[in-house]
């Protein structure tokens, strides 16, 4: 007949602890929300050592009984080994398991980002881009009350870039 050993491993968010060896065989699961919280001790009890989980002073859970201290032993560094394997690979993925969806999640808040980039562009940036362009100087006539472009002392035949009549433009070609 083969021997059984203890294992434990940390599988969707929960310890699993598989005892084959124990005096009686158990397989428990257990999630990491409540280990975090809780210790395992191995406790004598009546000539047999038992894996235990406390979780306060006053709710603990008898787990496993084994035979021998040294199976319970090995038993409850199995038990700390996956839980130290399980809370790095846990906590690298933000307390997510693998499979739940925060994909969609993501993508919103990537589309929220692009969207706001795109606001303040629209917003702040691109209005204040004409306000660096330069502008050409106001005539003198302009500042001193005339109408804007029509000079009140030049004859507007000899001033470039005024408004001319058709007639006066025909009259200058003679």
């Amino acid at each position: 007949m083969a021997k059984h050993t203890s294992t434990a491993k940390v599988v969707d968010g929960s310890l699993v602890l598989s005892l084959p060896d124990a005096v009686t065989p158990v397989v428990m699961r257990l999630s990491l929300e409540e280990a975090k919280s809780a210790s395992f001790t191995v406790l004598e009890k009546k000539d047999l050592h038992v894996l235990t989980v406390q979780f306060s002073e006053k709710d603990s859970r008898d787990i496993a009984p084994y035979a021998n201290k040294e199976q319970a032993i090995a038993a409850l560094m199995e038990t700390s080994a996956a839980l130290e394997k399980g809370s790095r690979v846990y906590s690298a993925r933000g307390g997510r398991e693998p499979g739940e969806g925060n994909g969609m999640a993501l993508g919103a808040l990537k589309w929220a980002g692009a969207l706001s980039v795109l606001f303040i562009l629209i917003w702040f940036v691109i209005p204040s881009m004409g306000r660096g362009l330069p502008q050409a100087p106001l005539s003198q006539e302009v500042a001193e009350g005339s109408a804007p472009g029509i000079p009140t002392t030049q004859d507007p035949r000899t001033v470039t870039g005024a408004p001319v009549s058709a007639d006066d433009f025909l009259r200058r070609a003679e």
